[in-house]
C-alpha cells in the first residue's frame, strides 16, 4: 500500500479508540442555534481538559442544512479546537445545505465520510417560498427590485461559501458552480472523487 492509501485511511478502530477517550464532538441536527449552544458548550468541556499531548479529535456530524451564518459560526469553533487537536471531520449520515460550510474548517486530508453518507449542495436560499419550496437565488432575481438586496446577500454567501471549499478541498470553483446550479447529491464515493471527502472509514 502507498503512503498517499495510508494517510487516506481512518478506521473505525480509531475512531473509537478517540472516543473512549472522550476526544469526540457529536454535532447533529440543523445549522441553528440550539446546534451552535451544543458545540460551543462541548468545544468548551473539550478545551478545559486537554491531553497531555496533541491527540486526534473525532467531529462526528449529520446535518440537513440550516442557517449558513450559523454554519459558519460552527466552523470557527472547529478551528479553536484544531488549535490543541489533531481535528478529524467525519460525515455520519448526511452533509447538506449550510452543512457544507464545516468543510473547510478541517485540512482536506482530514475530512471522512461513512459508506452510506450523503451530500447535497444547492443554491443559497431565502425564507421566502415559491410554488416549488424555498427560492434560490436565480428564482430570486426574476421577482424584481424589491429583492436585490436578499440576492446580493445570498449571492456573497455562496460566493464565500465555494471560495472556502476550493481553498480547503481538491475542487475548482468551474466544478462547485456546476455542482450548485442545481440541486445536487453525491453518495460517499463521490464526496470523495469531487474531493469534498478525502476517503471513506474503513475496517
Amino acid at each position: 500500500m502507498s503512503k498517499r492509501k495510508r494517510e487516506n485511511k481512518l478506521t473505525w478502530s480509531e475512531i473509537a479508540q478517540a472516543i473512549t477517550k472522550g476526544h469526540f464532538l457529536e454535532i447533529l441536527g440543523g445549522m441553528e442555534e440550539k446546534t451552535l449552544a451544543d458545540v460551543a458548550k462541548r468545544s468548551g468541556e473539550l478545551l478545559k481538559t486537554l491531553p497531555e499531548h496533541r491527540s486526534p479529535l473525532m467531529i462526528m456530524v449529520s446535518t440537513t442544512g440550516g442557517s449558513m451564518t450559523t454554519a459558519w459560526a460552527i466552523a470557527s469553533y472547529i478551528h479553536l479546537l484544531a488549535v490543541h487537536y489533531d481535528v478529524y471531520l467525519i460525515c455520519i449520515g448526511d452533509l447538506y445545505s449550510a452543512g457544507n460550510c464545516l468543510l473547510p474548517a478541517v485540512p482536506h486530508a482530514r475530512r471522512y465520510a461513512t459508506p452510506n453518507a450523503w451530500f447535497l449542495m444547492h443554491q443559497s436560499t431565502h425564507g421566502a417560498y415559491g410554488n416549488g419550496g424555498r427560492l434560490g437565488v436565480s428564482e430570486l432575481e426574476r421577482l424584481g427590485a424589491e429583492t436585490d438586496s436578499t440576492v446580493d446577500h445570498l449571492r456573497k454567501m455562496k460566493h464565500e461559501q465555494q471560495n472556502a471549499l476550493a481553498r480547503e478541498g481538491n475542487m475548482t470553483m468551474r466544478k462547485l458552480k456546476k455542482l450548485t446550479r442545481s440541486a445536487t447529491r453525491l453518495s460517499a464515493k463521490e464526496a470523495v472523487r469531487y474531493g469534498f471527502v478525502v476517503g471513506i472509514v474503513d475496517n
